[in-house]
């Protein structure tokens, strides 16, 4: 995406109304929280539970609320954050610049091939995708149709992965979440690369 703001990766699946006083941490509580970027003029995790490195270009702007971060041709590598076997989510505000392609928001795969073992959260023109594969496995996809609106302003994103039920649960602009089971096959197994 062109924009992006607030990036929070929970542990518990919870999905809130926005809260314009009020960050992640304070709504959900710092033990449900892994990790919380405000991009608030850096690219630091404001819980300080994950190493942050990033590479490439980041400007910092206005955001939703507060500030974002546009990023062209930069990400940010997080270590200490692995999901192996365990339940998570992530939301994020964002404003979709794309004209093409199909670039990950948060990945830990090589997203040359869908095929390759991991996960990917990413975006097209007009969907927000899941991709998840293992060896044995196989390939998973699932996504939501981005609002018919969503060229006028910021859109909100939560995806939930609950691994306990094995299924995944995607909400936009805090619609109700749509939930669909993954296969069988990656029941209990981690979803953690190199």
């Amino acid at each position: 995406p062109e924009y992006v703001v607030p990036i929070t990766c929970g542990h518990r699946g919870h999905c809130t109304e926005p809260y314009p006083e009020k960050s992640i941490v304070d709504v959900l509580g710092a033990d449900s929280v892994k990790a919380y970027f405000p991009f608030e003029g850096n690219n630091e995790d404001a819980t300080g539970k994950v190493t942050v490195e990033g590479s490439g270009k980041f400007y910092h702007i206005d955001g939703y609320f507060d500030r974002g971060v546009r990023m062209d041709d930069g990400y940010l590598t997080l270590s200490d954050c692995k999901p192996g076997a365990d339940s998570f989510s992530i939301g994020f505000w964002f404003k979709n610049g794309l004209a093409a392609g199909d670039p990950p928001v948060v990945s830990n795969k090589n997203w040359s091939r869908g095929g390759s073992p991991g996960f990917v959260l990413g975006m097209t023109i007009t969907t927000v995708f899941f991709n998840v594969a293992a060896p044995g496995v196989g390939r998973f996809d699932t996504g939501a149709l981005l609002p018919l609106d969503y060229k006028e302003g910021w859109v909100y994103v939560i995806c939930s992965v609950d691994r306990a039920a094995n299924t995944i649960g995607m909400s936009l602009d805090f619609e109700p979440m749509v939930i669909r089971a993954l296969p069988e096959g990656y029941k209990g197994g981690s979803f953690d690369t190199d």
